[in-house]
């Protein structure tokens, strides 16, 4: 249960981020492995409570909710629709609040579940350790943890494309809120390889 994984993260002194691109653990030496060995399960062998599922989705349903008529928001939406006009069944397309509303409403616990078969997997996975641990102790034990953990689908890089964004200047009239924001930005014809790439990272 959520009690369970959250008591053991708190007897081991660890903190264990989980995201899209990647995740983190932040602990103490001597309590690494078994907070390893407790991400490993909970990828691995996750329950999917429908109760927790729907909880997830009410809350997430609130947060996008808000965002709504939120200067801040509108203006990050229009401004990276602009710059990314990527069409709607593309993975890297801007969804607006009403369509994620829309999304997490008709999405299933079966959906998620299905995901979860579908692609996760440790095939293509890289792990980066920093600071105090034995590093022969952590490789054999996240070789037992994750090795055989297959990847059920091949790994395919989903291409960024530059886009030539011609020059606009927008305002978004919020007339409920006090504050305002502003929102600049442009896209370069650059990769992380070429040699301005970490000058141009430190500059901004």
């Amino acid at each position: 249960t959520r009690e369970q994984v959250t008591n053991e993260l708190t007897r081991l002194r660890a903190k264990v981020g989980l995201g899209l691109e990647g995740g983190s653990i932040d602990t103490v030496r001597e309590s690494l492995p078994g907070a390893l060995a407790l991400l490993a399960e909970m990828l691995r062998q996750p329950s999917f409570p429908q109760e927790e599922f729907e909880q997830l989705r009410q809350s997430s349903l609130a947060s996008i909710e808000s965002q709504r008529s939120d200067p801040s928001a509108r203006a990050s939406l229009a401004l990276t629709r602009h710059l990314r006009p990527f069409p709607e069944q593309h993975w890297y397309y801007n969804s607006s609040p009403e369509e994620r509303i829309e999304r997490l409403k008709a999405l299933s616990l079966e959906d998620v579940r299905r995901c979860h078969a579908d692609f996760l997997g440790a095939s293509y996975a890289e792990l980066a350790v920093v600071g105090d641990f034995d590093p022969a102790q952590i490789t054999q034990l996240v070789t037992e943890l994750f090795g055989n953990w297959k990847t059920p689908r091949p790994y395919q890089r989903i291409d960024m494309p530059y886009v030539p964004a011609p020059a606009l200047d927008r305002i978004i009239e919020t007339p409920d809120k006090a504050n305002a924001v502003f929102r600049a930005g442009m896209n370069l014809k650059i990769r992380d390889d070429q040699p301005d790439y970490p000058a141009l990272v430190l500059a901004n």
